[in-house]
């Protein structure tokens, strides 16, 4: 399970980006603009779609008789319905604009309350699917280039669209981390063929065992066919023997 700190490093303030940013090279800058990502875990931004959006606080607003004890008498509502002292408009790129209290900004969205503060005063654009991937970087986490090679080798990838293949391919070149969303088709399709190979080769196993079992078993059989059989001679020689002897 992803702790607070791991969830709050996908958003970062103008100045750590600014430096994640630069240990990139151009061509990982600019496929990473390419395929642009982001998603925000929380029902109060549903409306982003897949291939990836900006949010940006476009307005703030403060309540400075704000009564902690009675905070009803405040006329900043967030969306959640809690009346609250500070504010935000948020408008995304295509248009859409959603008010929250900055608990909501900070907790349900999980941006970091120094990021807050920052888009406020700067006008510093949230891009949490940018940030994923630099962050990720920054701390050493690259494209998984032995599990990606093993599914094309099995010929596994056919099941991904070719949008989707294309995105590994260029990440795969550029030796970017995944985005989580990501990340997770390839574990996923990883996971499935292992558990795949495991049972064929415990079938195997099983199959193997049972033809040692089988010989086993024929050859037992053989044992126990040749014993009767050379008890049977023997027995035949002995009443063979006393009909001579009878007879003399």
């Amino acid at each position: 399970m992803s702790s607070i700190s791991e969830k709050n490093s996908s958003y970062l303030t103008a100045e750590e980006r600014e430096q994640y940013l630069s240990e990139l090279t151009e061509n990982q800058q600019a496929i990473l603009q390419k395929y642009k990502r982001y998603k925000i875990n929380s029902a109060l931004f549903t409306q982003l779609n897949q291939k990836g959006a900006f949010w940006k606080i476009i307005r703030q607003d403060v309540y400075p008789l704000y009564d902690v004890h009675n905070p009803k008498k405040s006329p900043l509502i967030c969306a959640c319905g809690k009346h609250v002292k500070f504010l935000y408009t948020c408008e995304s790129s295509s248009g859409s604009k959603k008010k929250f209290g900055r608990n909501h900004l900070e907790q349900e969205a999980q941006i970091p309350l120094n990021v807050i503060k920052q888009v406020t005063h700067i006008n510093h654009q949230i891009d949490r699917g940018t940030d994923m991937i630099i962050s990720k970087y920054h701390n050493g986490v690259r494209f998984p280039l032995s599990k990606y090679a093993f599914l094309k080798r099995k010929h596994l990838l056919s099941q991904l669209s070719p949008k989707k293949i294309e995105l590994f391919e260029a990440f795969r070149v550029t030796n970017l981390p995944l985005y989580d969303h990501d990340k997770k088709i390839l574990d996923s399709l990883f996971a499935d063929e292992q558990d795949r190979i495991t049972k064929e080769r415990i079938r195997q196993e099983k199959l193997q065992q049972d033809k040692i079992q089988q010989r086993l078993r024929l050859k037992e059989e053989k044992e126990q066919q040749r014993k009767q059989e050379n008890l049977k001679k023997k027995r035949n020689y002995f009443f063979a023997d006393c009909k001579i002897k009878l007879n003399t």
